[in-house]
């Protein structure tokens, strides 16, 4: 019974020692006041700081105006292309916009029966590429593939019906057509060095486009052997 009585006279003895030590060192710390006093920024610092704000802030507001701006000459360049188609395909419908700036090929459909669902696959890839990333977000399927020099090469296919739309900015391509497998096949070779090349045609109901910068007859030969 003594020693219990000892131990726990012991312990709060401890613990009251703890207390006293921890009041203690909390006295040393400085106030407020203190700190406020000691960490003092001269007037050229709170200049430049502000200055620094007033920048980001700028940037800020500019970015947004930036992505406003492109979006609403998407919107333009889409009333355009309703209302100024120049080539008519069966079911879709090609609008080519002629802008103070830009040039859009616009493919879009008129179709809505939508064609089985169905995973299409390359039958035939240039080598050294292999696939890097793929998204599946409807409507589209998208794949890039990449070679060891870190060459991409695109692929995307989407039904061709009524909601779906493709748009290539043309600018420096030249465009011409192809028939494989009886499909015609539209052809954009690009002008400028390093430019990419598309190909775009419709199969089975969908629409598919393949982009890279390779010879336009390799992406024929790749058209060639989707299934």
């Amino acid at each position: 019974m003594a020693s219990d009585y000892k131990t726990a006279a012991g312990k709060a003895i401890l613990r009251q020692a703890i207390i006293e030590n921890a009041k203690s060192e909390m006295t040393k710390l400085p106030s407020e006041e203190e700190l406020a006093q000691s960490i003092t920024f001269s007037k050229q610092h709170d200049k430049k700081m502000q200055a620094l704000f007033r920048r980001v802030r700028r940037n800020n507001i500019l970015h947004t105006l930036h992505i406003a701006a492109r979006r609403v000459a998407v919107a333009v360049l889409v009333l355009f292309a309703a209302a100024f188609g120049v080539l008519s395909l069966n079911p879709s419908v090609q609008a080519t916009i002629k802008h103070a700036l830009v040039t859009i090929t616009l493919y879009s459909f008129t179709d809505t029966n939508k064609p089985p669902a169905r995973d299409w696959t390359l039958g035939y890839l240039p080598e050294g590429f292999t696939l890097s990333f793929s998204d599946v977000t409807e409507p589209f399927s998208t794949f890039f593939y990449e070679d060891e020099s870190g060459q991409i090469l695109l692929w995307t296919y989407a039904p061709a019906v009524k909601g779906t739309r493709i748009a290539l900015d043309d600018k420096n391509y030249l465009f011409s057509q192809a028939t494989i497998h009886g499909q015609t096949v539209d052809v954009f070779t690009a002008t400028q060095e390093h430019d990419s090349n598309y190909v775009l045609w419709q199969q089975d109901g969908y629409i598919f486009k393949l982009a890279a910068s390779l010879d336009v007859d390799e992406l024929l030969e790749m058209v060639r052997f989707v299934k």
